[in-house]
């Protein structure tokens, strides 16, 4: 994935050095960084000057998902240990920490780190709760994550996968005065009709393997149930 100055992103590959695979139309300003998600082979996240965050699923032009951030965004970081926590930093000084189980719109966390500097660079700690953030003045602050912010430490892909699709589908579903098949008629309507077709088999597929984690869970437990069911005739 690159970014460009003007705003958008393409999808490239080294076995076609001549054209994109795709191009990502969202940001109106630079794209300062693009990282894709270590859980999920599908979903990335883009920072622009444009003062947005945006969350993407590659098969999807569109964003799924824009945060606001009141200033450009230097950097934006995924967290090794969760697959729905992410950081970003931003000119006016300030770290953002966002954990879309938790809240898809607001931010868990925004603390104001320096005064008279723009901060450019972050980095999770690949196993401790710590996270450095650099500026545009050569200093580098190290911070710890508090308890509250470490509640999302689990990495369930199929959990962040389940969000996004039921995002992009209820965007495709929106455009139209009758959703998707109102566009039958013409081929951008046939492409928009099969891409909500195809998210939502990508939908029902997680859905059937997050039953099969709860059943095998249960198998594995079974006597712990059990003992919760006397208890409570008794």
């Amino acid at each position: 994935m690159v970014g460009t100055e003007e705003g958008r992103v393409h999808k490239c590959s080294t076995a076609y050095n001549s054209q994109y695979l795709q191009t990502y139309a969202g940001h109106h300003m630079a794209v300062y960084t693009v990282k894709w998600n270590e859980h999920h082979p599908r979903v990335f996240i883009s920072a622009s000057a444009d003062w947005t965050v945006k969350l993407w699923d590659h098969g999807v032009a569109r964003p799924a998902m824009s945060f606001d951030l009141n200033s450009a965004v230097g950097d934006v970081a995924w967290s090794p240990t969760s697959d729905a926590t992410f950081a970003a930093v931003t000119s006016d000084g300030k770290v953002h920490v966002y954990d879309l189980h938790e809240n898809k719109h607001e931010p868990m966390c925004e603390q104001k780190i320096v005064r008279k500097a723009k901060l450019t660079k972050i980095a999770f700690n690949p196993t401790h709760p710590v996270i450095l953030v650099g500026d545009d003045r050569g200093c580098v602050t190290s911070l710890k994550l508090s308890p509250n912010l470490r509640k999302g430490d689990t990495a369930d892909p199929s959990r962040l996968a389940a969000l996004v699709v039921r995002v992009v589908v209820g965007e495709l579903l929106q455009q139209g005065p009758h959703g998707a098949r109102a566009f039958d008629e013409r081929p951008a309507g046939r492409e928009r009709a099969r891409r909500v077709e195809d998210v939502r088999h990508e939908l029902d597929d997680l859905g059937a393997v997050i039953l099969a984690r709860r059943h095998a869970a249960l198998a594995q437990k079974p006597l712990e149930f059990a003992e919760h069911g006397r208890e409570r005739r008794a």
